[in-house]
């Protein structure tokens, strides 16, 4: 079965939406039909974003498994930072007391256990994305519906 994306192009799978949800879906779907898949991505913006996003990601360690299964975690090389405990709490930094309410991880001296999630930049991890999407072939249309 194929679908028919807007361009004329035909496709197994046709994605709306071209962010990063929707291109590691389409790096996810072509790795899985080992690149016997027509994935097409499709998205009513003029072009692609995120590049100026000034949040990040806690990429936990499944997630960071599927970036290196799909070609995107290599190209972050030097552009992560890997966690191995969190304390939330909700006091300010300059408080000398400041009780956790909640702990994740393991003390830092458990050497070997794997980070509970690497950080990374926003705009670090669409470039990575959108790279090992062009490696892959994968290039969304934009301004199309």
């Amino acid at each position: 079965m194929s679908a028919k994306s807007t361009r004329g192009a035909p496709a197994d799978v046709l994605i709306a939406g071209a962010g990063l949800t929707g291109r590691v879906l389409g790096l996810c779907l072509h790795h899985a039909g080992q690149g016997d898949l027509a994935v097409r991505i499709v998205d009513a913006a003029s072009g692609p974003g995120g590049r100026d996003d000034l949040r990040a990601y806690a990429v936990t360690p499944g997630a960071r498994r599927m970036l290196e299964t799909v070609g995107a975690w290599e190209r972050l090389e030097g552009r992560t930072q890997a966690s191995h405990l969190m304390r939330i709490t909700d006091s300010r930094a300059e408080e000398i007391i400041r009780p956790a309410l909640l702990n994740f991880g393991a003390e830092p001296e458990f050497e070997g256990d794997e980070p509970i999630a690497h950080f990374v930049e926003a705009r670090h991890l669409v470039a990575a994305v959108e790279g090992a999407c062009e490696a892959a072939g994968i290039k969304p249309s934009f301004g199309t519906r």
